[in-house]
């Protein structure tokens, strides 16, 4: 693995363990006629359940892999012999840098980030690039845009 970016799993297991107890003393509260203990454990299944899917698909889509073949952002994948070029979020047309910034469709068509996001997350920076097949800039969400464009410049000169 050339380059890696993700987020760990803490948030998930904390979701699906809150879920589980909050299940329990839903089960507890129910068969102890404690219909405050019910309640309590019906909110933790919500809030918990809530909380697992976010960070599952916060998993999903914030994922970044770069090794010696394939760049894989969320759930895209891309053969490095298809890159073309790489561009930082200043060499951006300022269209698609809007687009990737505010995807409301208040402020005009949005754009879909490689990766399957729609728009970039907190903290996080573009990216662009370009493939053989097609010159339309992509952009990815990055929390260490110089450290991606670093590594994916020099796995495309190592490509060539």
């Amino acid at each position: 693995m050339i380059y890696s970016e993700g987020i760990g799993k803490t948030g998930q297991t904390a979701g699906m363990v809150a879920a589980v107890v909050g299940a329990i003393l839903l089960a507890v509260g129910i068969a102890a006629d404690a219909g405050g203990l019910a309640a309590v454990g019906l909110v933790l299944i919500i809030l918990g359940s809530i909380v697992a899917l976010t960070v599952f698909s916060m998993r999903r889509y914030s994922v970044i892999e770069l090794d010696a073949t394939t760049l894989r952002v969320g759930r895209d994948q891309l053969p490095v012999s298809e890159l073309a070029s790489v561009l930082d979020a200043d060499q951006l047309p300022e269209d698609v840098l809007a687009r990737a910034t505010n995807p409301l469709p208040s402020k005009g068509p949005g754009g879909r980030l490689y990766g399957g996001g729609w728009g970039l997350g907190a903290a996080m920076k573009a990216v662009g690039f370009t493939t053989t097949s097609n010159p339309e800039p992509q952009v990815i969400g990055t929390k260490n845009p110089s450290a991606l464009a670093e590594e994916l410049r020099a796995t495309l000169r190592s490509a060539t």
